[in-house]
């Protein structure tokens, strides 16, 4: 009996129409479940297309959903296409740097310090 009742809580958020699986997402909008071989027509049209621009996984995922598609490994297959794609080896992401933190000093008298920045 328990068993069946987290079946159809995990079941809660799917729908079929017109013999489509959709699921329901975060703010109420229906997201077509996609099989195997329409994730790659997705991945690589959103990818590819002229306006793409070879974007970082997070933002690709959001496209994916704002287009309204879901399925469940959407991530690690947005991360695979992305490792196989030369454009994006070859772009690569911004490196994160850390920075020195910055310093206000408050003087009351113009000129009263004078510094020199060699960075």
């Amino acid at each position: 009996m328990q068993q069946k009742q987290r079946l159809v809580r995990r079941l809660e958020p799917f729908t079929l129409k017109n013999s489509e699986l959709y699921k329901m997402g975060q703010i109420n909008r229906l997201r077509q479940c996609l099989t195997t071989t329409k994730t790659q027509m997705v991945m690589k049209e959103l990818h590819e297309r002229p306006s793409r621009g070879d974007f970082a996984i997070e933002i690709m995922k959001r496209k994916i959903l704002d287009a309204r598609y879901w399925w469940p490994t959407i991530y690690r297959d947005m991360h695979d296409y992305c490792k196989s794609c030369d454009a994006c080896q070859q772009i690569g992401g911004l490196a994160t740097q850390s920075r020195a933190k910055l310093v206000t000093s408050l003087l009351e008298e113009p000129f009263m310090k004078w510094g020199l920045d060699f960075s």
